[in-house]
């Protein structure tokens, strides 16, 4: 049988089919290419004289890595990675090969290394927004200066005073919601925090207007801290960006007032008088720039983690009616009660013990922070791994404290597993070694959060001004939370509120 010969005509035919083909075979594996030479050239750059192993993980695409899946899942991108990696793994997001570890043995290690293998790292975008001069942005001697001068601040004489400012501000703000048919939580504690911190912090005092405009701006601002760092209209960055130009201008003012004494409208001392005497610094204008960064850190550790924090009590308390009866039986026990205005002090409040162990049991489920970063200084070993020098590395808080090896039903809320916790009374502290790394809200070691105290004493003053004057309902008990950049209800909370029925 004579075979039939190809035609002038079919030939290029067929080459454009099999050039089309191939074209289309190597555009389909070129994202594969690229991702398995971006892991090789990291990888072996890396880890080239050492004889452990990096961590497991993929580091996604040049340059960008991972980022883009990151920003678009969240917290699910940490925990896919933790079922299928371990509690240590590799990734690469927001511009830097990053190590995310997991458990109390591993937060010891980074927590206690701080200044010999690791030392402080935020990513590129909180950096620019901060500032250089920020106490959070600082290493070493340094910081080390910079936290003792802030420590009086927090002191027991110092939290005393705040009290009936932090007190007052909470009850006008709750009278306020008790006239709405309904609130959005998370924005009105938002709106709560930022008053209390401005107040308390900076001694600013600002009117219902100057309130909703401070408060977008800090919340452009907080948003941006966990972006990609483009500063081009559109992008989050910019948006922050210029809410920082806002927020700086306005805290240079107020603090130009402050050392005329001119805007002195506080009572008390502040925390930001109280550092300023101790680095005995006049306010000038040579000083200036560097001052209201500090300002500026001060108020932003404080909003962010502390408005997150009111808001999943709002949520938990909602949800478990329960706890909140325990809560108000133990106000009852010390005539705390009834929503006359009894005045509270730093005393009373110690007493409360079981409203204390509801608020660690929030901060274990619920922490502000899910993590927090440090960049390392050196390689160094972590569990069977070699954690490269220069590579960025997150503590998980939230996954260590949700450990299920470690506490029974760790997905429920249960205040009473506290009962025998060897808390100290009116701190986070622990006595006990061994629990100090499986529950770091405020992480620990030389960096642990200056301000939880000033979070704490909210938190504590908060939950007896709601219990005593309010009951409420969540419109939505099933909305899903998320945790970046810090713990909240995607819905914001939506909640009806109404004075709370005294039982005579």
């Amino acid at each position: 049988m004579t075979k039939r010969k190809l035609s002038h005509g079919e030939v290029p035919v067929l080459m454009v089919i099999c050039v089309i083909f191939f074209v289309i075979l190597l555009l389909l594996s070129l994202p594969y290419a690229m991702k398995f030479i971006w892991q090789v050239i990291v990888t072996t750059t890396s880890a080239r004289h050492e004889s452990l192993p990096l961590p497991p993980g993929t580091l996604g695409y040049p340059l960008i890595g991972e980022t883009l899946e990151f920003l678009k899942k969240g917290s699910l991108f940490y925990q896919e990675r933790q079922r299928k990696y371990g509690n240590i793994y590799k990734t690469h997001i927001l511009g830097a090969p990053t190590i995310r570890v997991i458990g109390a043995d591993n937060l010891k290690t980074i927590l206690m290394g701080e200044n010999t293998i690791v030392t402080q790292s935020w990513p590129k975008s909180a950096k620019l927004l901060l500032g250089s001069r920020a106490i959070t942005q600082s290493s070493g001697k340094i910081h080390k200066t910079s936290r003792r001068h802030v420590m009086p601040a927090f002191s027991q004489h110092a939290v005393e005073e705040y009290i009936p400012i932090i007190q007052s501000d909470i009850r006008n703000q709750i009278e306020i919601w008790l006239e709405e048919d309904r609130v959005l939580g998370f924005i009105e504690c938002r709106k709560m925090t930022m008053s209390i911190a401005c107040k308390v912090l900076l001694g600013f005092d600002f009117d219902e207007g100057e309130k909703g405009k401070y408060n977008k701006m800090f919340l452009d601002f907080m948003d941006a801290l966990m972006t990609l760092p483009v500063n081009v209209p559109g992008f989050g960055f910019h948006k922050g960006m210029k809410a920082r130009e806002g927020l700086m201008a306005e805290i240079k003012e107020q603090l130009l007032r402050l050392s005329l004494q001119e805007g002195k409208t506080s009572s008390f001392k502040t925390a930001f008088e109280h550092y300023m005497d101790s680095v005995e610094e006049e306010i000038t204008l040579d000083t200036l720039d560097t001052i209201a960064e500090g300002a500026l850190d001060l108020i932003s550790s404080g909003f962010s983690t502390v408005s997150s924090a009111l808001t999943s009590l709002m949520m938990v308390l909602g949800k478990h009616q329960h706890v909140l009866h325990n809560v108000r039986a133990e106000l009852d026990q010390h005539g705390l009660l009834e929503p006359e205005n009894v005045d509270l002090t730093l005393r009373c409040l110690n007493e409360l013990t079981y409203n204390f162990k509801v608020l660690k049991e929030l901060l274990r489920l619920y922490p502000p922070a899910g993590a927090g970063f440090r960049k390392v200084l050196k390689t160094f070993k972590l569990g069977n791994y070699s954690i490269p020098k220069d590579w960025t590395v997150m503590y998980s808080i939230r996954e260590t404290q949700r450990d299920p090896q470690v506490y029974d039903e760790a997905e429920e809320f249960r205040p009473d597993r506290w009962n025998n916790s060897s808390i100290h009374p009116g701190t986070l502290t622990s006595k006990c070694e061994t629990e100090k790394f499986n529950f770091a809200p405020f992480g620990g070691g030389r960096r642990s959060c200056v301000g939880f105290e000033f979070a704490m004493l909210v938190l504590r003053i908060f939950l007896v001004e709601l219990a005593r004057n309010c009951d409420w309902t969540l419109l939505n008990e099933d909305a899903e939370v998320r945790y970046i950049p810090v713990t909240h209800p995607v819905d914001f909370l939506p909640v009806q509120i109404r004075r709370r029925m005294i039982q005579n």
